[in-house]
């Protein structure tokens, strides 16, 4: 994310994932779906209402590269569903816990229960699926506004097929919250739409999905094998890895076509910049991360090319244009120039 326009702080209080507004589902302009609910659903208690809207359809919902496996009954073999949790050390904690069971919810589901809330409108998370489990990888700000608010979840499903087979998918999904006094509510799904891989996958962005220390969630690795992300960034991420181990939550798909609350592209959107959740296995936002260690992360992207470099440290340099705000208390942002 880019730097994002100032907020006062204050406690955002939530009491479960409420949605909100009836309509179906539309294109937003990063290209991704919009899923609005016309029932309200609480992701905090029991199965969630159903509601139908239509699928997407076009050339931009693909499949996610994905992995299978023989199994031997219904539910066999699936990850027992694990509610993800929010840091001790995170800002808005029960925001980013609302917007991970609405996700969780819509991702989640028994060969009994016979499918998801809006089974037939949640591409690419797969609807059609016997049984699925959905499990949160990382819950990350896309915005913070007084009165909205953006949380991406970076999301891995494991499903079975219509012939039994186990298979690994998932996407980022860009959840919108208003206050809706006095809590917060989900009011819209955005999952990011999976581009196509290119042939050949260019050999930098092969040697980032190969490479040991750098951890991709489904999102990035498909953002990386569509060719649509620019050399500077692949280079960069390469010369990181070289010092660090790096746990990437987001690169292009999912991530808001605009700077949140402003009129700006995002250098994500051009294929200009990815961000970090973990450094070396710490993540970002745990209190016990060192300080040290994002600061020297920090440095780092500067002097592998980054121009715009944002996190939960400011520092006083004039290497790069650095920031700080909340938005990225929970990540490290690289943008780096050139295009894609």
């Amino acid at each position: 994310m880019e730097p994002q326009p100032r907020i006062p702080r204050r406690s955002i209080l939530l009491a479960g994932a409420g949605l909100l507004v009836a309509g179906s589902g539309c294109t937003t302009d990063d290209g991704s779906r919009r899923i609005r609910r016309t029932t309200p659903a609480t992701a905090t208690s029991g199965t969630p209402s159903r509601a139908v809207t239509s699928a997407p359809t076009g050339a931009g919902s693909t499949t996610t590269p994905a992995t299978t496996t023989e199994t031997t009954s219904d539910d066999a073999g699936l990850p027992e569903p694990s509610p993800w949790q929010p840091s001790s050390g995170d800002l808005q904690p029960d925001l980013k816990r609302t917007a991970a069971r609405a996700v969780e919810a819509v991702g989640t589901w028994t060969a009994a229960q016979g499918g998801p809330v809006g089974r037939e409108a949640y591409p690419p998370l797969h609807p059609d699926a016997a049984a699925a489990t959905l499990r949160v990888i990382d819950a990350q700000y896309g915005g913070l506004l007084s009165s909205s608010a953006s949380v991406l979840v970076v999301a891995r499903q494991d499903y079975l097929d219509s012939s039994g087979h186990q298979v690994s998918s998932g996407t980022t999904v860009d959840v919108r919250l208003v206050r809706h006094e006095p809590h917060w509510r989900v009011t819209e799904l955005r999952p990011g739409v999976l581009p196509a891989p290119t042939r050949p996958i260019p050999r930098a962005a092969r040697a980032i999905l190969e490479h040991p220390r750098i951890e991709l969630p489904p999102a990035a690795r498909a953002d990386l094998a569509s060719g649509g992300i620019s050399p500077t960034v692949l280079e960069g991420m390469l010369a990181l890895a070289e010092r660090f181990r790096i746990g990437v939550s987001v690169v292009r798909c999912g991530h808001p076509a605009l700077v949140y609350g402003t009129d700006r592209v995002s250098d994500h959107t051009r294929g200009r910049a990815f961000d970090t959740w973990r450094i070396d296995g710490h993540p970002v936002v745990d209190p016990a991360t060192p300080t040290a260690l994002i600061v020297e992360y920090l440095r780092a992207g500067a002097a592998v090319g980054g121009y715009n470099i944002g996190g939960p440290v400011l520092l006083a340099d004039t290497t790069a244009s650095y920031f700080s705000d909340a938005t990225h208390h929970d990540h490290v942002h690289i943008a780096f120039p050139g295009e894609t």
